[in-house]
């Protein structure tokens, strides 16, 4: 069935979990949160094992990551930078491991 994992966002504000792909033996997805914008969590089913994946757009504040597939053991997904321009990431599933590989410049 059905079951909460894990409540980002205590209280009655949802963190608008969305885009989920399965890769890595983990579900990642695209959550809301005040502090860091929408950004890249992973889950492994359970609240301990749900996490911020890698905080993306620092300045800008809202990556909005897109999965795009996986390629070997690696997610591979779009996302915003801090100078608005489109990357493509791959991660590992650690934020050490989520390194942008493609600039797309706008415009």
């Amino acid at each position: 069935g059905t079951r909460l994992v894990a409540d980002l966002r205590a209280g009655s504000s949802s963190s608008e979990p969305s885009n989920l792909a399965l890769a890595l033996g983990k579900v990642l997805f695209k959550a809301q949160l005040p502090n860091e914008g929408a950004e890249l969590y992973a889950t492994g089913g359970t609240a301990a094992t749900t996490a911020l994946v890698a905080n993306l757009s620092i300045d800008r504040g809202d990556a909005a990551p897109m999965p795009m597939g996986t390629s070997g053991a690696r997610l591979v997904f779009s996302a915003f930078g801090d100078d608005a321009n489109t990357l493509a990431f791959g991660s590992d599933g650690t934020a050490a491991g989520t390194l942008a590989t493609s600039v797309f410049a706008r415009g």
